[in-house]
């Protein structure tokens, strides 16, 4: 209708958004990985941190941009002119015709008022996405953590700045639902357009990641109980708002000592019927009847102002909370909701039911399917749970405080009074995977109570000084409780001393108690908040090795002056690792740096994994091009070494047989029978000398590091009944994934 044709049209797609991919300004993984890429690469020194990638990635966005407009707006152009300057072939244009052509130019279109309201809630999604990836608290930003609502913690269980693939997919689930709601579809048609589109678009891929994002919400029992009662919701709401209370009643204790009587007189007679009235309704009421605050005495001390200021943005936080008039309109206002609820759910398990049919069909399965069908098979035939019952004496679960509720049915189908869990609700870390760490409270809770279970606190601490667990103690019986936590901990968790040698042979003068440090960032200076922090903690570890601090060396059993080795930073982020050691550097002080390492990222444990399964392959009598990709694999490696005219002969010629790497491997898998695999694998590395072979390649420490953890992992496997081949299935799987 244009004048133009289809090249113009699928140009403007393909160019605009391989202009957005190639620049990879908002994708948080592609960021991360230039980072890694460039420190690699660039040379020793050289400053490269995110925001340096992302201007970087900006600059080649906006000139590919600008290139692929002049090239869509030039070709078009001259499309429009003249018709043969097309480069669609005659066939093709016909084509184009056929399907596009209209018998009447339709000049005016204007989108309707439901299109314009579809393309805004997806530009929405997008923009809540790509935000909801960047670590704000990493910039000092807590918005979204202490806003819950417009933090979306409510929605995700985890606020934006925090979320990853799970959350994202939860998001554009929901925002599926409610684009097509817009739209006016009905309920099967929305369940049919998602799995019509997720087939037409990756299939199997998409399925299941919509069907992860489904899972999340679709806990039949919670679903179908979600709209039965609010009065979980109202006490949360409730509990929020005294919260501020208490908050508002600890900021006036406090204004006290900088204000005098008059004046805290006149601000607790201003807020005193909203603090003591009981009911709801009656602390609207007074926070509605609120006037201007009482202004503040001229020459009020700073901290003074300080505590008033917070003080009266609490008050505003909680008239912003408390705008209902009473609990009924709170209870109208979400009964008022229930049938768009309603609508939700019903879709959400009609799609449940679809992608488990569909998934049944095809036999595709999520980790979550294999351990809802493992609990099906047990729950539902008696002699596969009595057989598994009685095969097991005690059933040990250790980090109870992360075990998910599939896992808790799955132990309690096959338990017998037997079950020995050990756990710390404290180091409960991982909601994310499902993890209900009010299990434990629960047991706990129960098992002290009742005569249920036996609960035994192990609260004896026999690894650090004295002053440490009080430091620790007086820091928790703070803010840790049932209600937040999930633990009294001043009840019942607090740690006890236990290791009387510090008291007795390692007592000393010196002050062990924690040491908080505080600053102020003169923004004057181009030095960072990280490269400051980084300085004091140097300043502070080189004066105590200069002034001779006392420690207690208990391999020893002797007081001596501190030594750098006794020093250990923790980081929350191994971002500031290479910041950290440059300024360590530059004070003079040794800084060995420990993080976790990426197996498979590593070359020398991918020549492991591919020696190992060379040998098996050989063991097995595999065919020659199965052994080949594993064979060239070692034989270029700092291992062996093999010249490019002995690989070629081994592969062209087939003398493979003939090469001393097959005759040691060889000779390794007539061993493969009589040992453990952990055995296997020490007599592998001492067979090749490969700790020897690995001064070839440098950075030694590193390498024995992630051998180490090889070792423990075949050990691991191995204790589980695993033989070597599937433990070489297994590391295939983590080079895979």
């Amino acid at each position: 209708a244009a004048g133009m044709d289809t090249v113009v049209s699928s140009a403007i797609v393909l160019l605009g958004a391989g202009s957005g991919v190639l620049g990879s300004t908002v994708n948080p993984f592609a960021v991360g990985v230039a980072v890694d890429a460039a420190k690699k690469v660039l040379p020793e020194g050289t400053a490269i941190s995110q925001g340096t990638i992302i201007a970087l990635g900006a600059i080649l966005w906006i000139t590919t941009l600008v290139i692929s407009i002049l090239f869509v707006m030039s070709y078009a152009k001259k499309v429009i002119k003249k018709k043969g300057s097309t480069i669609l072939s005659l066939q093709e244009q016909k084509a184009m015709e056929a399907t596009y052509g209209e018998d009447e130019i339709q000049k005016d279109v204007t989108l309707t008022g439901k299109q314009k309201a579809t393309l805004l809630l997806f530009a929405f999604t997008f923009i809540i996405m790509i935000i909801s990836f960047i670590p704000w608290e990493d910039f000092g930003i807590t918005f979204f953590v202490e806003h819950k609502i417009l933090g979306l913690s409510w929605l995700a269980g985890c606020p934006i700045g925090q979320w990853y693939f799970q959350e994202a997919t939860l998001w554009f689930l929901i925002m599926t639902i409610v684009i097509a709601i817009v739209n006016g579809m009905k309920e099967k048609e929305i369940v049919d357009k998602i799995v019509d589109g997720a087939d037409d678009m990756v299939g199997v891929i998409l399925i299941i990641a919509v069907a992860r994002g489904a899972s999340i919400l679709m806990k039949a029992t919670y679903l179908d109980n979600y709209t039965k009662s609010w009065d979980k919701v109202i006490d949360d709401y409730l509990q929020s708002i005294k919260n501020k209370i208490r908050e508002v009643k600890e900021l006036l204790a406090e204004m006290s000592s900088y204000f005098d009587g008059k004046y805290m007189t006149k601000v607790e007679d201003y807020l005193y019927e909203f603090l003591n009235k009981e009911s709801y309704e009656e602390k609207k009421k007074a926070l509605d009847n609120f006037s201007r605050f009482p202004t503040l005495p001229k020459n009020s001390d700073e901290r003074g102002k300080t505590l008033k200021k917070q003080l009266t943005e609490v008050l505003d936080e909680i008239k912003e909370e408390m705008i209902y008039g009473s609990i009924e309109e709170i209870k109208k206002e979400l009964d008022s909701t229930v049938p768009n609820q309603e609508e939700i759910i019903d879709i959400l398990q009609d799609l449940d039911r679809r992608l488990t049919s569909y998934k049944e069909e095809e036999e595709i399965y999520n980790f979550t399917d294999i351990s809802r069908l493992a609990i099906k098979i047990v729950a539902e035939n008696k002699e596969i749970r009595e057989e598994l019952t009685a095969s097991f004496h005690e059933i040990m679960v250790d980090e109870y405080q992360d075990t998910s509720d599939t896992q808790e049915v799955f132990i309690n189908l096959i338990a017998n009074n037997n079950v020995y869990m050990v756990g710390d609700i404290k180091q409960s870390i991982y909601r994310f995977r499902n993890a209900n760490p009010y299990l434990f409270k629960q047991k706990y809770d129960t098992y002290r109570d009742t005569d249920q279970g036996t609960k035994i606190d192990l609260v004896k601490n026999f690894r650090s000084r004295r002053e440490v667990l009080e430091d620790i103690n007086l820091l928790f019986n703070q803010f840790m409780d049932d209600e937040i936590g999930g633990a009294d901990y001043q009840a019942s968790h607090q740690m006890v001393f236990g290791n009387m040698a510090y008291e007795e042979d390692g007592k000393t003068e010196d002050n062990h108690h924690m040491e908080l440090f505080t600053y102020t960032l003169d923004k004057t200076t181009p030095i960072t908040k990280d490269e400051q922090e980084a300085f004091i903690i140097g300043d502070d570890i080189q004066n105590k090795v200069k002034n001779n601090y006392q420690v207690f060396d208990k391999d020893t059993g002797i007081i001596r002056p501190i030594e750098y080795k006794d020093f250990v930073i923790l980081l929350d982020k191994s971002k500031n690792f290479e910041l950290y050691k440059k300024i360590f550097e530059y004070l003079g002080i040794p800084l060995s740096i420990l993080k976790e390492e990426s197996l498979s990222k590593d070359n020398d444990i991918l020549v492991v994994k591919n020696l190992l399964n060379l040998i098996v392959r050989i063991k097995r009598k595999d065919d020659f091009n199965s052994l080949k990709y594993s064979f060239v694999s070692i034989a270029r490696s700092y291992l062996f070494e093999l010249s490019d005219e002995e690989i070629y002969d081994a592969l062209v010629k087939e003398k493979i047989k003939e090469t001393k790497l097959y005759q040691i491997c060889n000779e390794l898998s007539e061993m493969l029978d009589d040992t453990t695999p952990r055995e296997f694998f020490l007599k592998v590395m001492k067979k090749v000398d490969y700790e020897e072979k690995l001064l070839k390649i440098g950075n030694v420490t590193s390498f024995q590091v992630r051998l180490e953890y090889i070792y423990n992992l075949i050990g691991n496997l191995e204790e589980s009944g695993y033989t070597i081949e599937d433990i070489i299935t297994h590391l295939d799987a983590i080079f895979d994934s």
